[in-house]
């Protein structure tokens, strides 16, 4: 709560100062619509991404599990990376078609860390799954007259595989898609179904891609999601589809009222044009709202060590109930710097990578770090008074 309050000030803070330079530079100059978004959708993007820095500068503050916060801080980033590519769209229109691709990438990569993220959640995954044996998974429309999915080994790594193309393909399609526009742009951009262009091509490979991933994506949620149900699973979900979701539709819409005349060129920019700057502006102001939603479906509370609790955490102001319902989670505390290298590293991506296409290894599957640092102490001290009754049973008959 405390952090949402902050990020409200904030924005108010920098929306009066974007309105006062815009007051400003109209005074005297005159500021265009154009000029007006470009102001107040730097101060928002600004505001968003204070909310997202704030978040991941806890996380890597109580950077007390790294196999799940680091794909957390992963996935935070895209907040950031979202925003300042739509504001500089927004500054440089012309240049949107080679700007935005590379957000696209991300995106790829956020879907694979969500993934991880689960499994991380799970812990022993190899040791869930037999569990999971009489639990069949029936098959979604319209593959519905399919025989019910069993979760297993196999059947894990082949959804996984099916995430993890659509991360290694896009990046090939954006470079692909930028050499051609660079090389010869007439011979790239036509319809969807004008096959004598290479777009076409791109946007029919793409789908496919999508398409595998986002099933793959959602069977994974469907296999775990019972036993992820203290984690918000679905909450987590939403927030990252919600991001792509209104990128893409919001896309197609003005897309749709540019072809259909409504959208006219203005300020010196094509209709094309002025569609991307209206999807910009309102994926700006839509990344403030995943700021503040982010708050609550990635919390870092339950990463806190008892030992770095403030003031108000105190015994006789915090309320130890909380703490239990939140999840309370501990491991060994790293320095932010150690932990910020952890999480932007990506051998652990390149191992798993080659682990379910090369089959060179095996899917690194980590130990539940969800268990209280209670709990393993607890269980050493009674296994060592059990074995010291046992020595001491003897003595006790000769007695």
């Amino acid at each position: 709560m405390r952090e949402l309050v902050r990020l409200a000030v904030v924005q108010c803070v920098l929306l009066a100062i974007a309105i006062a330079i815009g007051v400003s530079i109209s005074s005297q100059q005159g500021l265009s619509p154009h000029g007006w978004a470009k102001v107040l959708g730097g101060a928002i993007a600004i505001g968003a991404i204070f909310g997202s820095f704030e978040l991941i500068f806890k996380h890597l503050k109580y950077f007390s599990c790294p196999e799940q916060q680091r794909h957390i801080v992963r996935i935070l980033f895209m907040i950031p990376i979202y925003a300042v590519d739509s504001w500089a769209s927004l500054m440089a229109p012309e240049a949107s078609e080679f700007i935005n691709p590379f957000r696209d990438c991300y995106e790829a990569y956020v879907l694979y860390s969500f993934i991880k993220l689960l499994e991380a959640y799970i812990g022993d995954l190899e040791a869930l799954l037999p569990q999971l044996a009489d639990q069949p998974i029936d098959h979604l429309a319209p593959f519905c007259c399919f025989k019910p999915m069993i979760p297993d080994l196999h059947v894990m790594r082949r959804l996984n595989q099916g995430v993890m193309q659509y991360m290694l393909i896009r990046p090939v399609l954006v470079v692909f898609e930028t050499i051609f526009k660079i090389a010869d742009k007439g011979s790239y951009e036509g319809g969807v179904v004008d096959y004598t262009r290479a777009y076409a091509y791109v946007v029919f490979v793409l789908t496919i891609s999508q398409t595998v991933a986002l099933y793959g994506l959602v069977y994974i949620y469907l296999i775990l999601h019972k036993k992820l149900a203290k984690h918000n699973p679905l909450g987590k979900f939403i927030s990252i589809k919600a991001v792509v979701f209104f990128s893409f539709w919001q896309t197609c819409l003005f897309q749709i009222l540019e072809a259909a005349g409504v959208i006219q060129p203005a300020f010196g920019y094509d209709a094309v044009q002025v569609s991307g700057m209206l999807s910009d502006f309102c994926l700006i102001v839509e990344m403030l709202g995943f700021s503040a939603l982010h708050l609550w479906v990635f919390p870092y509370e339950q990463y806190r060590l008892n030992s770095h609790k403030g003031l108000w955490d105190r015994p006789w102001l915090y309320n130890g109930e909380e703490e239990e319902q939140l999840g309370a989670i501990s491991g060994v505390q790293h320095r932010k710097r150690e932990a910020f290298k952890e999480t932007i590293k990506q051998s652990d991506v390149a191992s798993d990578v080659s682990a379910h296409f090369l089959h060179r290894g095996k899917p690194a599957q980590k130990p539940d770090t969800t268990i209280p640092p209670e709990s393993p102490d607890l269980e050493q001290r009674d296994a060592e008074e059990g074995d010291a009754a046992t020595l001491m049973q003897p003595l006790n008959s000769t007695v």
